[in-house]
This record gives structure tokens, sequence and C-alpha cells, in this order.
């Protein structure tokens, strides 16, 4: 009887043994971690203002002054932001007349690379040309930054003198107008484009075939392209 219980205890004891060698561990926590990513890009938008009447009306030989401005709200989210052209739709003269074929020649500067601080027509002639004005001033590109006081094309401020600066179209070619070097909010920048045309005689009357206007109704196609930079 003896032999057998001692047996028993021996092998009881080894199945223990083995349960606590092989039995899994117990822990409270456990963790892991992930990255979760998403590329978002850059993208861009442009609003659609409304077509442009210049005004008042001006008579085809006493002449005069008619403006009007349209603004483009730009948004984009791209970090180092967006420039922004304009150019017209032929290579000729940017405001011509739909039916006589008449025309106002594109704004000549004195220094045909600057934009003039005062708009300025010679005597007898009839122009069409613009000016900006940027949401944020140092967004214009250099020439069309000025000193304040009287001179256009520095590229070293940050001033845009409202209604200074005035620049011509040049055929289909672009024409910078912004640069701006970062994002902006959601409600983005409103950049405003002031259009300005001139007949002028002195005295009222023509000097030459320039100086006098065919009655007609005058139209300039303007496109507006945006980039992200």
């Amino acid at each position: 009887m003896k032999k057998t219980i001692s047996l028993t205890l021996i092998i009881s004891l080894v199945i223990s043994l083995v349960f606590v060698v092989l039995e899994p561990q117990s822990v409270s926590s456990a963790e892991d971690t992930i990255d979760v990513t998403l590329t978002v890009t850059s993208d861009i938008s442009i609003s659609a203002p409304s077509n442009v009447t210049l005004s008042p009306n001006m008579g085809g030989v006493v002449g005069g002054t008619a403006s009007g401005d349209a603004t483009w709200t730009v948004v984009t989210g791209d970090s180092a932001g967006f420039s922004m052209t304009l150019k017209e739709s032929d290579a000729g003269p940017a405001l011509s007349g739909e039916t006589q074929g008449d025309e106002f020649a594109d704004y000549t500067p004195a220094d045909a690379s600057t934009p003039d601080w005062d708009w300025s027509v010679a005597d007898s002639t009839a122009e069409f040309g613009f000016t900006i004005v940027p949401e944020t001033d140092a967004d214009a590109v250099p020439d069309f930054l000025d000193d304040g006081v009287d001179t256009c094309g520095e590229g070293g401020a940050s001033t845009q003198t409202t209604e200074k600066c005035w620049f011509n179209f040049n055929g289909t070619a672009e024409v910078p107008i912004i640069n701006r070097t970062s994002e902006t909010d959601w409600g983005g920048q409103d950049e405003k484009v002031i259009f300005k045309a001139e007949l002028y005689n002195s005295d009222g009357i023509p000097n030459d075939d320039a100086g006098m206007l065919i009655e007609d109704t005058y139209k300039a196609v303007i496109t507006a392209t945006v980039v992200t930079n």
C-alpha cells in the first residue's frame, strides 16, 4: 500500500511541475502603433466675375475717360502660393469696335517695360490699359510695386498704391500681375483689375484720324490665368 501511495504522489508532483512550466503567462495590457497617412495635393480655383461695362459712355469726337473693374477670387492650399497673369484674345489692340473695326490702341507707358505712375494719354489719342489692386500688396509682381511717391517697378518695395501703375496688354502674351508665395485661407485672395479707356482731345477737336472713334460697341476679351507655384 505504501508503494502505491508513493507512486501516486510522484506522478502528481510531475504533472503539477509540467503545468507550471507550460502555462501561458498572463499580462494586464498590450499595445502596437501604426501610421495612417493621406496625401493632399495642391490645387487652385478662380472665381468668375461678371463682364465689365466701362462707364460713362464717351463721344467719338470730344472723347473722355471710362473705367470699370473686375475682381477674381483665388483660393489655393499650395504652400508655395500661386501666380496670376492677364492676356487679351488676339494680337491686335485689345479694345476694338465689334462692327466698324475701329479701335483703342493699347496703353503706351513712358517706359515700355514699366507701368506709369499716372495714367497719361497723348493729345488726339485713344488708348486702353489697366492697373491692379491686389488684396495683399506684397503679392503684386515687382512691376506693379511702387515707392508710394511717384515710381512704379520698385521690386524691393511692398506697396501697391491704388489706381497707380498703369500698364498695357501685349497681344496674346501673358502679362504677370500676381505672385503670391504662400497658401491662401479658405476665403481666398481678391485680386482686382481696373480697366481704363480714354480718347483725349485737349481742345475737344481731333488732330487726325487717331483722335476720332467711329460710333460702335467696343469690346476686349481678357483672360485671367492662375497657376500654383
